[in-house]
């Protein structure tokens, strides 16, 4: 009956001395108010009312103390074993058994040549998926014109097309990178329509070779923009068309 009582004592035993201590803190609270408040006091029997309220938190919180300090070496697997108890105190949980994974053995006979093993390679990230002129090229007004899809382009590569949407404010020009994002080569922010001209120009060898896919967006004055004209290039080889 000891035995059990003592073990639900020991399991909650930091609930005991977390009650203790905020008891301590509340205690300690009021010593600190009443020892301001007989520091302030300008009376008698005020400062005597003071300083034996100070007394009396000061003895609360030193309980406190005590009785966390008590209690917590009281519950020591040392004290439990002196009183005699050790089978109160609550027995650890086994650690795992760590699982040895076997060894394959090869055995190879006298001659017999030796298995080469190949290394998986690794995948390399590829730019945005490149796909034929979409229907946005389509458009009279916001389409490009040259390079042509699938062009083949290196070094300063000059953009022509047309931008002469209604309401025409800018148009910019951009390349496709790893994953969905989009690299802005030139924006074209002059305010000025352009019906078939250059629109900009932007140098190839700065990207790596491999194949990319190139837009051109026009946006009107409200900030809308028709479905942008995207085509497919190859970065690497001869200057394009």
């Amino acid at each position: 009956m000891a035995e059990q009582l003592l073990r639900i004592v020991i399991v909650y035993r930091y609930y005991v001395m977390g009650i203790l201590a905020a008891v301590g803190l509340w205690y300690l609270r009021g010593l600190f108010h009443w020892a301001r408040r007989y520091s302030a006091s300008a009376y008698g029997l005020e400062r005597e009312t003071a300083a034996s309220n100070r007394a009396v938190a000061l003895s609360a919180v030193l309980i406190s103390l005590s009785c966390i300090s008590a209690f917590w070496i009281a519950t020591t697997p040392a004290a439990i074993d002196v009183l005699g108890l050790s089978g109160a105190y609550p027995t650890a949980l086994p650690s795992p058994t760590p699982t040895i994974e076997p060894t394959e053995v090869v055995v190879r006979l006298p001659g017999e040549p030796t298995a080469v093993i190949q290394e998986t390679p690794t995948p390399v990230p590829s730019p945005t998926p490149v796909v034929d002129a979409t229907p946005g090229c389509d458009n009279e007004k916001a389409t490009l014109t040259s390079p042509l899809a699938g062009a083949i382009v290196s070094g300063v590569v000059e953009v022509q097309g047309i931008a002469n949407i209604d309401n025409f404010a800018f148009y910019i020009l951009e390349l496709s990178t790893l994953g969905e994002n989009w690299l802005t080569v030139y924006t074209g922010n002059e305010s000025t329509e352009v019906d078939g001209g250059p629109m900009g120009s932007w140098n190839a060898d700065l990207q790596d070779p491999g194949n990319y896919a190139f837009r051109l967006t026009v946006f009107d004055s409200s900030g809308g923009a028709p479905e942008p004209c995207i085509i497919p290039i190859t970065i690497g080889g001869q200057p394009g068309q």
